[in-house]
């Protein structure tokens, strides 16, 4: 590999996988309730875009698991805890250089969706983007 390529696999690492492992959680049942958290999904058209809000997350939660909550958009993804990769929301797919992004409280994300916990009163928002941005 060179330099580039091995840049773009840290990138690919930190935006999407997240090099960790989700930390273990009580069940369900033992979590208390995150309240409200909304999601908002934000198609490259603009006209598209969803605003959901998930009543149903729990104290552990990370924001693959509310993602997977959605009602109003499908959603794919590889892999488990830091490892997770979401591929797909919607009928729009990752590809080589552009992918789903996301933000909590309109900051960055800095590790992958399946290891970020969410708190009370965090908002999401999925954003289509170039994993350069």
């Amino acid at each position: 590999m060179n330099r580039r390529q091995i840049g773009w696999v840290g990138l690919l690492c930190i935006v999407s996988l997240g090099c960790g492992t989700k930390p273990e959680t009580k069940p369900t049942s033992e979590r208390s309730s995150l309240g409200d958290i909304a999601v908002t999904i934000e198609f490259p058209d603009g006209k598209d875009s969803i605003k959901e809000v998930v009543d149903s997350a729990r104290e552990g939660d990370t924001v693959l698991d509310v993602l997977q909550q959605l009602k109003l958009v499908s959603v794919e993804s590889h892999g488990t805890g830091g490892n997770a990769f979401v591929t797909k929301i919607g009928d729009l797919e990752t590809s080589a250089g552009e992918g789903w992004l996301f933000y909590v409280n309109d900051q960055w994300a800095d590790r992958g969706a399946g290891a970020f916990e969410l708190h009370k009163g965090d908002t999401v928002r999925w954003k289509y983007g170039s994993f350069s941005e």
